[in-house]
């Protein structure tokens, strides 16, 4: 672990693999479904896991491009998500 270290990056990059939820476990997450969620390589090469939000129709594939944005789930909490560039 003494290698790993916080790297800038310019917040984009691909889809290096994937995978879809489309039955939640649960009924209220129905509205949601589906939900992707993918593993991102940054154009700086570090990789990053996620999900991806408003994926066009059919979803996402890999070597789509895509974008960082940042969602609030709480007060000051937020979670990067990722969307088609």
């Amino acid at each position: 672990m003494d290698s790993l270290r916080w790297v800038d990056t310019l917040g984009t990059g691909e889809v290096y693999s994937y995978c879809g939820v489309y039955r939640p476990q649960n009924r209220v997450f129905d509205s949601e479904v589906p939900i992707y969620f993918a593993a991102i390589e940054l154009d700086e090469g570090p990789m990053m896991l996620s999900e991806i939000r408003d994926a066009p129709p059919g979803g996402p594939h890999i070597g789509m491009r895509v974008r960082v944005t940042f969602v609030r789930l709480d007060g000051d909490v937020f979670i990067a998500v990722w969307v088609p560039e």
